[in-house]
């Protein structure tokens, strides 16, 4: 699959001022946006499906986390993304959404300047200012905050929906940043992941980790509020491998009847809102029954030891 955009007609060329710098960056960042998130990740791709002519140069990037790490081939044209395709050396091949990325590139909504509120808040009145007037605004409201309530008034979260490292994390830009500011209140890992984490950890003694894979041998699976059917297609086939070569069975929970519930075993339509109480009934007759693993869970989770 591939999306072919007429990039917009770029403003007039200026030399190397603070302007022309952070328009530049501007770009940067839209390049990290096809990438997944890391601009300067474009790597020239070498394979007879990524060659190139003219002034047209073909690279090698990826579909980022929360996406599936899918493996791209961007194509480039004097300077401008013209296509984005699914890289065919690569075992599984990318969805829309990561195809789709030079719709957000070159969105027509996507903004290209500064703009500031000159009316009342939610009006929607704006004007466009220059780039020097955005940084000094930003810089000494930032300076004013830090003299009057100090550094810890600051709350550092970054990311965007490609979890850039540009921006994210304890390391990169973003990081390097604030440490040369004076510091910050931070985050412990995402807004997202550290439940999953921390579950993980109690009920089977260690964090996740990239499983799809590792789908193949599995003998059961549960979809509990997911539709893997959708939002995990590119690796649904290991599903498919995994119920033709061992008889894997899916086990779909949702109150909708979604794709992956048609190629369930069993459909449990939960009525939204119950399934703290499905769950603890699971439980309990999990306990009952003794059907676990008692040495297993006292070493490795924190199950009671008696």
């Amino acid at each position: 699959m591939s999306i072919d955009i007429e990039p917009p007609v770029n403003e007039q060329q200026s030399g190397p001022t603070r302007r022309s710098f952070m328009k530049w960056s501007a770009v940067a960042g839209g390049a990290a946006a096809v990438a997944g998130g890391v601009g300067f990740g474009l790597k020239d791709a070498t394979s007879e499906a990524a060659s190139t002519s003219g002034n047209t140069k073909v690279f090698r990037t990826a579909n980022t986390p929360e996406c599936l790490h899918c493996a791209m081939l961007v194509q480039v044209e004097d300077g401008n993304v013209k296509r984005v395709t699914a890289d065919p050396d690569f075992h599984i091949r990318a969805c829309a959404r990561g195809t789709s990325r030079i719709n957000q590139l070159y969105s027509p909504h996507r903004l290209q300047y500064p703009l500031k509120r000159v009316g009342e808040r939610g009006a929607g009145e704006w004007e466009r200012i220059s780039w020097d007037e955005a940084l000094d605004t930003v810089a000494g409201k930032m300076e004013e905050i830090r003299a009057e309530s100090g550094n810890e008034a600051f709350l550092a979260y970054g990311g965007t929906g490609n979890w850039s490292s540009l921006s994210t994390g304890v390391s990169g830009l973003w990081a390097a940043f604030w440490n040369r500011f004076g510091g910050s209140t931070p985050t412990v890992s995402s807004l997202c992941c550290p439940a999953a984490t921390e579950g993980f950890n109690a009920v089977l003694g260690g964090n996740r980790s990239e499983f799809r894979d590792e789908w193949i041998p599995t003998k059961l699976f549960i979809a509990w509020g997911d539709n893997p059917a959708v939002s995990n297609q590119v690796y649904f086939k290991n599903f498919i491998e995994a119920h033709r070569k061992n008889g894997a069975k899916l086990i779909t929970i949702d109150p909708r009847y979604s794709e992956a519930a048609a190629h369930s075993v069993t459909y449990i339509p939960i009525r939204p809102g119950t399934d703290s109480s499905f769950v603890l009934g699971m439980m309990k007759a999990i306990i009952d029954e003794k059907v676990y693993d008692e040495e297993y869970l006292k070493t490795y989770s924190n199950a009671p030891s008696s």
